[in-house]
């Protein structure tokens, strides 16, 4: 089994980020999410592979976050290994 496909992550928003989505459209499926903000892990998510390649989507909401930039990385893994996704940088006023 290969590891997982490289996720790809977005915010939604309205006046700071609230919501972080992280999507995995293709390859093989993953077991394990985590989100790193500023290279702390602040949210960890068991994902149940699907059995015919369907996407995967983890969700983490974002309260309460300091003003400033803050870069998100979100990483799948499975038994195989990790994948890690692009950062994206959010500025939060």
């Amino acid at each position: 089994m290969p590891e997982p496909d490289v996720p790809a992550t977005s915010t939604r928003r309205g006046r700071r980020p609230s919501t972080a989505v992280t999507s995995s459209w293709w390859g093989t499926q993953a077991t394990g999410y985590v989100l790193y903000e500023d290279g702390v892990a602040v949210d960890r998510q068991e994902l149940e592979p699907g059995t015919g390649g369907e996407a995967q989507v983890a969700t983490t909401f974002l309260t309460g976050r300091a003003p400033g930039t803050h870069t998100y990385v979100a990483v799948l893994t499975n038994a195989a290994g990790e994948t890690r996704g692009r950062e994206l940088t959010v500025r939060v006023r």
